[in-house]
């Protein structure tokens, strides 16, 4: 009696999962944006990573390269596209800065976007002339806020 017991209950728990299930991700092909031109460093780790992906999935991996902005044209892309798992973007440093960099960006990085995986680090360096009266960050930092206007600066992903 026990044992048909057990037997109907541990049948009755394995179908509650027999209803129709969700298909597997991905189904159908993956975007990734890539805000930058061909050639540069997120383009050495999307191609590899792209391909790795397509082989594991399944499923093709479409690298759509959308340079411009420092990287918020293709941030606005993916903040417009459907949250479904299917558009993603290869970020740099760029996405976190830019913000403080474009007060009216048209998304927020914080709430409108979500980090899937670390792909790689990279190195970020500093440089400044000699002249410069500051040779660490905080002293630069200070001397930016004590000298405003008087400071400039460039990045590579323009």
């Amino acid at each position: 009696m026990i044992r048909s017991l057990l037997i109907a209950a541990s049948l009755g728990v394995l179908s509650l999962g027999a209803g129709e299930a969700a298909p597997a991700y991905p189904d159908k092909p993956i975007t990734l944006l890539i805000p930058y031109p061909p050639g540069g460093s997120a383009d050495m780790l999307a191609r590899p990573l792209g391909a790795e992906l397509q082989k594991k999935w399944g499923q093709p991996v479409v690298l759509e390269y959308k340079p411009g902005a420092g990287g918020a044209i293709a941030s606005a892309q993916l903040a417009r596209a459907k949250p479904d798992g299917y558009t993603l973007l290869m970020v740099l440093a760029a996405h976190a800065i830019n913000p403080s960099l474009y007060p009216s960006l048209p998304y927020d990085t914080r709430r409108d976007f979500a980090p899937v995986s670390l792909v790689a680090t990279l190195p970020m360096l500093v440089a400044a002339p000699l002249s410069t009266p500051a040779s660490t960050i905080p002293e630069l930092i200070a001397y930016g806020k004590s000298h405003p206007g008087k400071l400039s600066f460039a990045r590579a992903w323009t």
